[in-house]
C-alpha cells in the first residue's frame, strides 16, 4: 500500500470512528435494570472447553471502559464520571466509587498502586487501592489512553501526541517520552519488551525499555486496538478489520490473521484461551491460541470493550449500557 493510500484510509477511519470508540462512545448511557441472560454460545469449530452458562449484568457507573483485577477487587475506569469503581469480583456489586480526574479511561495495577489514564486531563492518576485516595497526578502527553504497569515502570500511550510516556513509580514523574506511530492506543509490557498499537498507522511497535527506543514496527490490520503478549505470540485486535493478527515474538513476522467478529478491542490471555471483546457485536469471542482458531462467541452486554480474569471467570466491561458481564470459563 502506498503512503498516500495509507494516509487516506487512516483519515477516513479516524473520521468514522472518532477516538476509536473510546471517549466518544461513552457519553452518559442510561442506567439499565439488572438482568440474567442465558448464554447461547456458538462455535465455528468444535470447542473442547466449557461454554459460559450465565451472563449476569449490573450497572457499574457512567462511561465504563478500563478494568483491572487488583487487591482482591475489580477496578473499573468510568470515563463520564471521572472516577474508578471498586467492584466485588464474586458478585459484580459496586462497593465504592472514587473520583480520580476527568476522562478516566485506562487502568492498570503495578508497583503497589492503581494507575489511571485521564484522557481529558493529559495526566495519569496514581491511586492507593486500599483507600481509593489519589496519591499523585502525573503529567504526560496529550489524550493519554492505554496503560501498562510493572514494578519498575508505567507505560502510557498519548493518542494526540503520537508518543509513549514512561513513568518512574519511584519518582512519580514521566522520565521519558518516546515517539511512536500515529494514534497510539493500547500498550503491553512484559519482560524486555513493550508493545504499542497505533490505530491510525495500522501498526504494532516494539519498544526496548533498556533504551526507550522503537526497535521494531509490524504492519497489522486496520484500526489496531488491544494487544497482549502470550507465551508464544503477540496478539493484536484490529477493530476496523474485524480480525486478529498473530505475531511471532522472536522474528516479528505476522504468522496468522484470523476473522474473529465485529469490532474486536480488548484482549485477555487465559492459559491457552484468548478472550476478545467484540465491541460491535455485543459479544466476547474465545480463540484457541495453540491452533489459532475461533472456538465460540458468547453474548455480553452492549459494546464490550475490556476484559479482566477472576477465579470464577472473565468480566467484560460493556460501555454501551454501563454494565459488567461475567462469562464463566
Amino acid at each position: 500500500m502506498s503512503p498516500g493510500s495509507r494516509l487516506l484510509i487512516a483519515l477516513l477511519l479516524t473520521a468514522c470512528a472518532g477516538p476509536a470508540g473510546e471517549a466518544g462512545e461513552s457519553s452518559a448511557p442510561a442506567e439499565p435494570s439488572l438482568t440474567a441472560t442465558a448464554s447461547a454460545a456458538t462455535s465455528s469449530t468444535t470447542s473442547t472447553q466449557p461454554s459460559a452458562s450465565i451472563v449476569p449484568q449490573g450497572y457499574v457507573g457512567d462511561g465504563p471502559i478500563g478494568i483491572v483485577e487488583a487487591e482482591g477487587a475489580l477496578w473499573v475506569a468510568l470515563f463520564d464520571d471521572g472516577a474508578i469503581a471498586r467492584v466485588d469480583p464474586a458478585t459484580g456489586e459496586v462497593l465504592e466509587t472514587y473520583p480520580v480526574g476527568a476522562g478516566a479511561i485506562g487502568i492498570a495495577a503495578g508497583a503497589g498502586s492503581l494507575w489511571v489514564t485521564l484522557h481529558l486531563d493529559d495526566a495519569v492518576a496514581r491511586v492507593d487501592p486500599g483507600s481509593g485516595a489519589v496519591l499523585a497526578t502525573i503529567d504526560v502527553g496529550g489524550e493519554p489512553e492505554g496503560i501498562a504497569a510493572t514494578d519498575s515502570a508505567v507505560w502510557v500511550t498519548n493518542e494526540d501526541d503520537g508518543t509513549l510516556s514512561r513513568i518512574d513509580p519511584m519518582l512519580n514523574e514521566a522520565v521519558a517520552t518516546i515517539d511512536v506511530d500515529l494514534g497510539p492506543r493500547h500498550v503491553a509490557a512484559v519482560g524486555d519488551a513493550v508493545w504499542v498499537t497505533s490505530y491510525v498507522s495500522f501498526t504494532a511497535q516494539r519498544v526496548d525499555p533498556a533504551t526507550n527506543r522503537v526497535v521494531q514496527t509490524v504492519d497489522v490490520g486496520y484500526g489496531p486496538e488491544g494487544i497482549v503478549v502470550a507465551p508464544d505470540a503477540i496478539w493484536v485486535a484490529n477493530r476496523e478489520a474485524d480480525t486478529l493478527t498473530r505475531i511471532d515474538p522472536l522474528s516479528g513476522a505476522v504468522v496468522a490473521s484470523l476473522d474473529v467478529g465485529d469490532g474486536p478491542e480488548g484482549l485477555l490471555v487465559d492459559g491457552t484461551t484468548l478472550w476478545v471483546a467484540l465491541s460491535e457485536a455485543d459479544a466476547v469471542a474465545r480463540v484457541d491460541t495453540v491452533r489459532a482458531v475461533l472456538l465460540d462467541t458468547l453474548p455480553a452486554g452492549a459494546a464490550p470493550r475490556r476484559l479482566a480474569a477472576v477465579a470464577d471467570g472473565v468480566w467484560a466491561v460493556n460501555s454501551g449500557d454501563s454494565t459488567l458481564s461475567l462469562l464463566a470459563r
